[in-house]
């Protein structure tokens, strides 16, 4: 047991998701690698995005393994840090000024998506 939440060893583990439930990581992986795969955006781009998001929702896992995939796919420290203001602009924004569209905020991102 650690004596904090973030291990960098535990991104090791990320595809064993499926262990405990089986069908829905299965699910989780081809929703993954449809969003990921080939489409309008470069794998580059998404994986700018990815990262800018994962700053966005704090999640160090997150950070850790889009940093290391932005560089691998050809991204700079300029690339990946404009992308991180770019997306943390509006949520800073929102948590600093009240959204004028309260009804926006109740729309789930899931119908916009497809589910």
């Amino acid at each position: 047991m650690h004596d904090h939440y973030y291990d960098p060893e535990d991104l090791k583990n990320f595809g064993k998701v499926t262990e405990f439930e089986e069908k829905m990581g299965a699910k989780f992986f081809e929703y993954y690698q449809t969003v990921f795969g080939k489409g309008a955006l470069s794998a580059r781009e998404k994986s700018l995005i990815a990262l800018a998001v994962a700053h966005v929702v704090q999640c160090p896992y997150c950070i850790d393994a889009y940093s290391t995939d932005c560089l691998e796919k050809g991204a700079n420290e300029q690339q990946m840090m404009e992308a991180v203001r770019c997306c943390c602009a509006p949520h800073i924004q929102h948590i600093s000024i009240p959204c004028p569209y309260p009804s926006a905020v109740k729309i789930p991102v899931f119908v916009s998506v497809g589910f």
